[in-house]
């Protein structure tokens, strides 16, 4: 949804998305919905099964007043492979939820540490991303009369395996384990 744009959508079932960076897309964001500074209103309906690198079914990011209200609506199956499994919200970002069912969303576990070759040392892990609900970065989140159940912050990846014993010297260590992500349900990196 494009900065200054107004969106009304009602009793919709948004499912299948697939935010996917590339040439004309440098950032995959919002696998349903990418609000880059619109006011959008979802009544009823449900936003399921959708990925993006950052908010799997919602990117509410990238204008000067993006605006997101959702009421009586399901969120549910969707994935990112950043932070937010099912909403981003960024700063300077309004995201309002009222009766609202929020349920079984995931950040995609870290990448693992590569494998070192001999003598060398393994790889750390990846850090787990954050918000297997919601991540709100610096921006306002109103949430009333809603739930949230069986939503998963990302796991760090495993570190790599050290490299096998070479001639004259010794083995190399694993990789450290990298970090889990936080927030199942809401992770708030600042904002109200």
């Amino acid at each position: 949804v494009e900065e200054g744009s107004v969106v009304m959508i009602s009793n919709v079932i948004i499912t299948g998305g697939d935010a996917t960076a590339g040439p004309a897309i440098p950032v995959a964001e919002g696998g349903g919905i990418d609000n880059d500074g619109g006011i959008v209103t979802v009544i009823g309906g449900r936003i399921h099964g959708n990925h993006a690198a950052f908010g799997g079914a919602v990117d509410n990011d990238g204008g000067i007043a993006d605006s997101m209200t959702l009421l009586l609506t399901e969120v549910d199956g969707n994935t990112a492979s950043q932070d937010g499994g099912a909403f981003f919200n960024g700063a300077s970002a309004t995201l309002k939820l009222t009766l609202v069912t929020v349920h079984s969303n995931s950040v995609e576990p870290a990448a693992d540490g590569a494998d070192a070759g001999a003598g060398a040392n393994g790889g750390p892990g990846g850090d787990g991303g954050h918000g297997g609900g919601i991540f709100n970065d610096r921006g306002d989140v109103d949430i009333v009369s809603s739930r949230f159940y069986l939503n998963k912050a990302g796991n760090g990846g495993h570190g790599g395996e050290g490299g096998a014993d070479w001639a004259g010297g010794p083995p190399g260590d694993g990789g450290d384990g990298g970090d889990g992500g936080h927030g199942g349900a809401i992770y708030s990196g600042g904002g109200t």
